[in-house]
């Protein structure tokens, strides 16, 4: 163990490693340069002081003392030898990993413990950065089999019903029923067809907008256009759909027959159907009310049904795209609010919900009269 004070002290001193020798007191005797960067005190400062009150966290000192006194009576410790990982006590107070090496030797009747620490914060926190990278990689992996799975399941609804329909159709024709082709039957069939191949085409599309937005892809092209127009246009498209789920005509209201201002109409027509057709499915027989208002810099979209509500908890997380393994909570793949607050967001604007328990839900879009270019989004003005 002489070997160790054999060394020169410029090496000491230079090495990579905090040194630290202590007596069998445990007090401090030697204190290289790099023990003074990584725990803060200079060597004239370090010197004589106690080892424990110096480098060691307060939750480490009884078990330390306990042990330097064990180990001087009976040669044995969990530390000597070793090579350990702790936490070392910076001269301001923190802590911080350290991976420690002691050893114990003996000159001319002295004992002494020399240590050799060395700061691993950086490599802690590579770890964690891993770990976490992981975490977060496999998350995003399991989100997205469950996106297939549930997409999968989505579109084959659709195709399944429409797969019947032609077989049922074929079925009839190979028997020579001359019913088949009445012009009734035909009609019928084909707004069976018609409606089913709509319902792929708007999961196609909702798909390919989460594609667009992830990426930052997603393109806004401005022009002016009247609001209240766009929105009664809207109203009259869908007055099928309201009869079909007995909501009757729904209110609407306007501030002003004319409120002119630069969005995408496109894209602010998506928004409208998305959050009229989640009034449909979730408040079907229950009237529904649309509100345009403006301030000075902003117009308002709200839109209220009388459904059953939506309680606080699911509020919170109503517009994020999480898809769900319970499939009574899912009606569709839920990406139509997702899409929507992402298509605000990207005018400037915002949207959120409000609503109590048994007594509907007001759903409400803000959008700046004057566009600003959001993150991720390409504006192009028409």
């Amino acid at each position: 163990m002489d070997k160790i004070i054999s060394v020169p002290n410029s090496v000491l001193e230079n090495a990579l490693d905090a040194v630290v020798v202590m007596d069998a007191k445990g007090n401090i005797v030697a204190w290289n340069r790099h023990a003074e960067v990584i725990f803060g005190w200079k060597k004239s400062e370090a010197i004589g002081r106690r080892m424990s009150e110096t480098i060691i966290p307060h939750k480490y000192r009884e078990a330390h003392e306990k042990g330097l006194t064990k180990f001087l009576k009976t040669g044995e410790g969990p530390v000597i030898n070793n090579r350990l990982e702790l936490s070392g006590l910076r001269r301001n107070g923190t802590e911080f990993p350290i991976e420690l090496s002691v050893s114990f030797f003996e000159k001319n009747g002295e004992k002494k413990f020399c240590a050799f620490l060395r700061d691993i914060s950086d490599r802690k926190n590579a770890e964690k950065y891993l770990v976490e990278s992981k975490d977060a990689l496999e998350r995003t992996v399991k989100s997205r089999d469950e996106f297939i799975s549930i997409t999968s399941h989505e579109l084959k609804n659709p195709l399944s019903v429409l797969s019947l329909q032609i077989e049922v159709f074929n079925r009839r024709a190979n028997k020579d029923d001359q019913s088949t082709y009445s012009k009734e039957d035909v009609d019928h069939l084909l707004v069976q067809i018609n409606d089913q191949v709509n319902k792929v085409n708007r999961l196609v599309d909702e798909m390919l907008d989460v594609s667009r937005i992830r990426t930052g892809r997603l393109k806004i092209e401005l022009e002016q256009f009247n609001m209240t127009e766009l929105i009664q246009d809207i109203l009259e498209k869908m007055s099928e759909q309201f009869i079909k789920a007995n909501c009757g005509v729904p209110k609407f209201n306007s501030s002003s027959p004319i409120i002119l201002g630069m969005w995408d109409k496109l894209r602010i027509e998506q928004v409208v159907v998305n959050l009229l057709t989640n009034a449909i499915r979730y408040a079907a027989g229950k009237p529904i009310e649309v509100k345009l208002s403006t301030t000075d810099e902003a117009v308002q979209i709200s839109l209220q049904d009388h459904g059953p509500g939506i309680d606080k908890d699911k509020q919170k997380n109503i517009f994020s795209f999480k898809t769900s393994p319970d499939v009574k909570e899912v009606k569709g793949l839920g990406l139509g609010l997702f899409i929507s607050q992402q298509l605000v967001q990207a005018h400037g604007g915002r949207i959120w919900v409000e609503s109590v328990i048994d007594h509907g839900a007001t759903f409400i879009v803000e959008l700046p009269f004057k566009h600003g270019q959001a993150s991720g989004v390409k504006i192009v003005p028409i």
